[in-house]
């Protein structure tokens, strides 16, 4: 059958392109040299496009004129099948990291306990949960995400002592300091393990 054999279906199989430079001249295209004319095509062009390295569609080009498919034309069409491919992975990249991030905020909100999220060695709030908003005494993420936490102790003598944990337990993967005092954004004192 001819379905199947033209220039996507070489494309799809082959996983790569295919340029047919004058379709009433080629052997394989009699069967659709009628319907193409009728169209006024003349070339065609068909690239794979890959997702995920997959292929995963094939990007067909007519053209009005044979042998309209030089080099440059060529180099043309294959950067595009990549962009097309590159912007497809994008895509799902960014979706991935949607469902990443709405998963950890859900696991993150379920927490009774206060979880921040810091970036070192700036000591900067990341990400912070529910939990730990109401600890701070805030009212949205602002009032945390992004400000250092040396405004959150009361004294150098925390800030130094958590700095000194925090870089054992980098080291090490785990670590406890109790009690440590820190400064509420209404000012309050409270301890925190």
């Amino acid at each position: 059958l001819p379905e199947g054999q033209g220039p996507v279906g070489w494309s799809w199989r082959n996983q790569k392109p295919v340029y047919i430079f004058s379709i009433s001249q080629s052997p394989q295209m009699i069967p659709w040299v009628q319907r193409a004319e009728a169209f006024g095509i003349r070339a065609s062009a068909s690239l794979p496009i890959f997702r995920g390295g997959e292929r995963w569609a094939v990007l067909t080009v007519y053209h009005g004129e044979g042998n309209a498919f030089d080099a440059d034309l060529q180099r043309i069409l294959t950067n595009l099948a990549q962009d097309i491919g590159y912007g497809l992975d994008r895509l799902d990249t960014l979706r991935r990291e949607r469902e990443a991030n709405a998963f950890n905020e859900a696991l993150l909100n379920t927490q009774s306990s206060g979880i921040g999220i810091i970036r070192f060695p700036e000591r900067v709030f990341e990400r912070v949960n529910a939990r730990m908003l109401e600890m701070f005494g805030a009212s949205s993420l602002e009032d945390l995400v992004g400000r250092p936490m040396r405004g959150f102790y009361l004294d150098e003598e925390p800030y130094d002592q958590v700095g000194l944990a925090a870089q054992k337990l980098l080291s090490e993967g785990h670590g406890t300091l109790r009690d440590v005092s820190y400064r509420r954004l209404d000012g309050e004192t409270i301890y925190m393990d």
